[in-house]
């Protein structure tokens, strides 16, 4: 098995267990004639190791890889090109087929598109144009287009000089992108120029089996029929730093992460590239960064192309991979020997070299205009950098790729606010070889950005007669969202109890972000992004938690005995004994709530009894009666006030000896006499 290392105090990318790295050693130790016989023979194992792919017209999932920009132009006579989508739409041709780019008004980002055309036709600037739909929708063709850009990139003809240039002279595809010279910079041959930078992704019609495509195109300086380029593709967002000297991850999206958060980010990087996870039955656990190369020779029939996933070398057993059923592909070239190229600051993270692992050909097509063809709406420019409305013959390479034949399909990842193909970086190389000199570079950009979300809870308490609801604060708050409610219970909060699930498209469902609960515990609301028009196509997702706690009631009770006229009528609430506080009151309106107005009979307190000698036989006594923990309830009694009788005693006079009678009134209704 052939692996691709890096010697001790050699750069990456020599072959030390290939016969050709074998033949350089020795080679070294002769003359000079025999070292250039050497490194000729290792350029040429380079190139053996590359697929080849044989030029053609193809139409991908409706779209036209034929290396022109226009829907619906008539260059190929095959009706499978009839009504096929482009890059650009121009009125002079009519049909069915749409531009993936927005060419007026704003894009999928919102941008004036019209700003951005008079920026990159004004001067030597950069800019960048989106989808001409919103992303991830369905068109009426049936076609799901996830995500479209188009790149203008700064051009060094005489002296005008690029932003975003590699100006050490030694920067390599494997090597920590952090670690790059990015500046600004000029010269160099057109190939090297890179002027304009295509890409879209869609899926062949947005069901769940359905397969993702990568379409991809890039125009440079030269018209001589070479480029070689490279189409890298991180899964994190990248940005060019603030000094403008190099890569880092996006501070907006990145900056603010601590805990778990940031030791999770950190722990998906080796040598600051995501690497490709995976579970234990070497299916995809996380995807990784992608580098897809393409190399186009001399105006050929062909060009040659490699695909590169960074990997975790270390404890990878590559020979049980290569076997797993289950893996996303083969870490192989094409004659099936395994091809590594180690990060030179942390050798157990590199690219490696893969093929289909069902063993077909590289599910790739390619084209390169053989002929002068329409240029973007606004022009480019040809090899002296002049503005031109066509592009040269020879200018424009344009591939397509199955990413899911590949087994980099990242519907199986949802749930990760990651983009499927994260930002992606065009560059151009020196020469062939993976390993050689970068020399130009157009970008980051994003495309297939997976809709970020974010939400937040709040802990909640409240009363059982007085329910409170868990609001989920979901970031953006517009767009399309399955909310779904969760109660966590059992050993460390693993069981979930699904309590609530409803969509949200575009705030046309309110109630779905919120859920009133009725059990004290752990809840856990779930957001998912709704991608394009399918509820079930989902996105990314964001969780978050809260704590609930729902406290009785008290029930409320009021007693009171009926006096006499005169005495204290005294009136004693319940519950007590747990720091309650009573209110009584004349409850004039009879709902229970202590309106303005209404008479105190004795302010809030902890004495749970009310008394009064001069209160109105039949007046309603309300008690408010209010718990520690704010929860109130309410009970009345009626005052019971009997009249005093008006005693009466008479008596007759007897004689000395006889009884003396005395008779006491009222009588006849029970009274009793002493």
């Amino acid at each position: 098995m052939r692996v691709i290392t890096q010697p001790d105090l050699s750069r990456s990318g020599t072959k030390q267990n290939d016969p050709s790295w074998q033949k350089l050693s020795a080679a070294l130790k002769i003359n000079c004639r025999s070292l250039i016989l050497a490194l000729s023979l290792l350029f040429i194992s380079f190139l053996q190791a590359q697929t080849t792919i044989n030029l053609t017209n193809e139409v991908i999932a409706r779209f036209g890889v034929e290396a022109d920009l226009y829907a619906n132009y008539p260059l190929i006579a095959d009706p499978d090109f009839d009504d096929s989508d482009d890059w650009f739409l121009s009125g002079t041709w009519t049909g069915d087929g749409l531009n993936v780019i927005a060419q007026s008004g704003t894009d999928s980002e919102g941008n004036d598109v019209a700003a951005v055309i008079s920026s990159i036709t004004s001067g030597n600037n950069s800019g960048e144009i989106r989808m001409s739909q919103p992303i991830y929708s369905m068109q009426p063709s049936g076609i799901m287009w996830v995500d479209a850009v188009y790149f203008r990139d700064q051009r060094t003809n005489g002296n005008l000089v690029d932003g975003t240039y590699f100006t050490s002279g030694d920067d390599k595809n494997f090597e920590d992108p952090f670690t790059w010279t990015i500046g600004t910079g000029n010269g160099g041959p057109q190939k090297n120029d890179i002027i304009e930078f295509f890409g879209h992704l869609r899926r062949d019609d947005g069901t769940p089996n359905d397969d993702e495509y990568a379409i991809v195109g890039a125009t440079t300086r030269s018209q001589s029929g070479t480029s070689h380029l490279d189409f890298e593709y991180f899964r994190k967002d990248v940005v060019i730093n603030a000094a403008g000297t190099g890569l880092e991850y996006d501070p907006e999206r990145y900056g603010d992460l601590a805990g778990d958060e940031l030791a999770a980010f950190l722990a998906s990087l080796g040598c600051n590239r995501t690497f490709y996870q995976f579970n234990d039955d070497y299916s995809v656990k996380k995807h990784g960064d992608v580098v897809f190369s393409v190399n186009y020779e001399s105006g050929g029939g062909a060009v040659k192309v490699e695909l590169f996933v960074w990997i975790k070398r270390q404890g990878l057993n590559v020979t049980e991979f290569n076997n797993a059923p289950n893996r996303p592909f083969t870490l192989a070239d094409r004659n099936g020997n395994f091809e590594f190229y180690e990060c030179p600051t942390d050798t157990r993270f590199g690219y490696a070299k893969i093929q289909p692992k069902t063993g077909a050909s590289l599910p790739v097509t390619a084209q390169v205009n053989q002929t002068s063809i329409l240029g973007p709406p606004w022009g480019s420019f040809n090899s002296k950098g002049q503005p031109v409305g066509d592009l040269p013959s020879l200018a424009l390479v344009e591939l397509s790729l199955n990413a899911s034949e590949l087994g980099l399909d990242t519907r199986n990842t949802e749930g990760e606010c990651e983009s499927p193909l994260g930002s992606v970086i065009v560059k151009t190389r020196s020469s062939a070889p993976f390993t050689s000199e970068q020399k130009d570079l157009a970008g980051p950009v994003n495309l297939g950005n997976t809709p970020p979300v974010a939400v937040e809870l709040a802990n909640i308490d409240f009363c059982e007669s007085e329910p409170e609801d868990l609001v989920a604060d979901i970031m953006p708050e517009e767009g399309d969202y399955l909310i779904e409610w969760y109660l966590l219970t059992g050993e460390d909060l693993s069981t979930r109890t699904l309590k609530q699930s409803e969509s949200d498209i575009n705030g046309g469902t309110p109630g779905a972000r919120s859920y009133t609960p009725t059990e004290s515990g752990t809840y856990e609301v779930v957001v998912t992004v709704i991608l394009g028009d399918d509820p079930d196509n989902l996105g990314c997702f964001a969780a978050a938690r809260a704590n609930v706690e729902i406290f009785d009631d008290p029930e409320a009770a009021l007693e009171t005995d009926g006096v006499c006229d005169g005495e204290d009528a005294i009136f004693t609430a319940g519950p007590s004994g747990n720091g309650e506080e009573y209110t009584f009151w004349i409850d004039d309106s009879e709902d229970g709530v202590i309106d303005a107005g209404e008479e105190i009979l004795q302010a809030k307190s902890t004495d749970n009894t009310y008394d009064s000698n001069t209160i109105l036989d039949g007046t309603t006594v309300s008690v408010l009666v209010e718990t520690t923990d704010g929860c109130t309830d309410y009970a009345t009694a009626d005052a019971v006030i009997y009249e005093n009788p008006e005693a009466e005693l008479e008596t007759d006079g007897v004689c000395d000896g006889e009884d003396a009678i005395f008779t006491a009134g009222p009588s006849g209704n029970g009274e009793e006499y002493t």
